[in-house]
């Protein structure tokens, strides 16, 4: 299977930026992400002082013309590592988005601003830093013209079972680019629970509670489609009764409204608040938009989504489970503007490409 991953780009005047460090082993990449990880926390708890706070806005958007000094940490890299850091970094504003601004996947580090703020910057100096530390640097960035593909491939043991994959996977899909994109459950979503290693839910349990917020949503989505009529018609009466005066009667038909929807609330299959927050999250960090297609016993996936999602490997994991060999990927860097929806045919020259990965038989 090929999956390939790429980020559009941006319609304003940020940038928003992965980078994809590679390195010889994952002991190295786990040492690149501790010292990057100090960067990222540091310069958040600079910023997180009342008496830094105004230097963001001199520096975001650089376009005002305002060159901030860099911050101490960065000035503390910028020596240690021998880099022309350039702008003071601008989107670490909090200690706390260290953790999702950056993850270990075995030998490789991804450092993205996606799930953090936006950035007028691009890829640099993390690209550098990443050199710096041992690895080989990759960059999906609008601001530096380039974007990644993330290619697995894998063979499935015959092609009925590919067909099979191909089928699940591509109604899945069909979904996924709906507006009811979390009707569907997410094949490789225990997959995804198991690469990030939290503890406190099983993979079945977690299978339990997506079940139980799909059925949830879809019970929901009925009841108000069935009861949109009787719902605007109590809301509609409640405001004519306000105008005209009948408070009372007015309260009455809010409440008949309210009660209308807890009943139908109290038959739902039971969540707690937590759990639903939970299982949301790991909903759409798994979750996966693109097309698959299907070659004899090959499956070629084109896969648009955050690498750092954590669902590359997820999706690696899912197929091995299903009986697929030779699961392995690469990432490859790119040039050209992606105005492609797949990657079936001969992808172009000329790009920096990472040396294949291959999980574990």
């Amino acid at each position: 299977m090929r999956i390939s991953i790429w980020q559009q780009f941006s319609s304003n005047n940020s940038s928003d930026f992965t980078v994809v460090g590679e390195f010889a082993s994952s002991q190295l990449a786990l040492t690149a992400v501790a010292e990057i990880s100090r960067l990222l926390r540091e310069l958040g708890e600079w910023y997180e002082q009342p008496e830094n706070r105004a230097a963001l806005d001199s520096i975001r958007p650089p376009r005002r013309g305002v060159n901030q000094p860099l911050t101490p940490i960065e000035i503390e890299f910028s020596q240690k590592y021998q880099i022309d850091w350039g702008q003071a970094i601008d989107w670490m504003r909090q200690s706390a988005w260290e953790r999702d601004a950056i993850i270990a996947m075995d030998r490789f580090v991804v450092i993205s601003n996606l799930s953090v703020a936006y950035s007028w910057m691009g890829c640099h100096p993390i690209d550098n830093l990443i050199e710096r530390l041992g690895g080989k640097a990759v960059c999906d960035s609008d601001r530096d013209g380039g974007y990644l593909v993330a290619v697995i491939t894998a063979t499935a043991p015959s092609p009925a079972i590919a067909a099979q994959l191909c089928d699940g996977i591509s109604a899945y899909l069909s979904f996924s680019d709906s507006f009811r994109e979390d009707w569907l459950p997410v094949p490789w979503l225990n997959y995804w629970k198991a690469e990030l290693a939290i503890p406190e839910v099983a993979p079945d349990n977690l299978t339990a509670l997506e079940a139980a917020y799909l059925g949830r949503e879809r019970q929901s989505a009925e009841f108000h489609e069935s009861s949109k009529e009787l719902m605007e018609t109590l809301l509609t009466e409640a405001n004519l009764a306000d105008k005209s005066g009948e408070h009372e009667k007015a309260a009455e038909l809010r409440q008949q409204w309210a009660d209308v929807e807890t009943k139908a609330l109290e038959k739902l299959p039971p969540l707690s608040p937590e759990d639903e927050a939970y299982v949301l999250q790991a909903i759409q960090q798994a979750r996966a938009i693109g097309e698959i297609h299907r070659y004899d016993s090959q499956l070629i996936f084109s896969l648009r989504a955050d690498p750092t999602d954590h669902n590359l490997f997820a999706v690696m994991q899912y197929l091995k489970v299903n009986g697929c060999t030779n699961v392995e990927f690469k990432i490859e860097q790119h040039w050209d503007h992606p105005q492609i929806r797949s990657f079936t045919t001969q992808l172009p020259q000329g790009r920096v490409v990472t040396s294949n990965y291959k999980l574990s038989p």
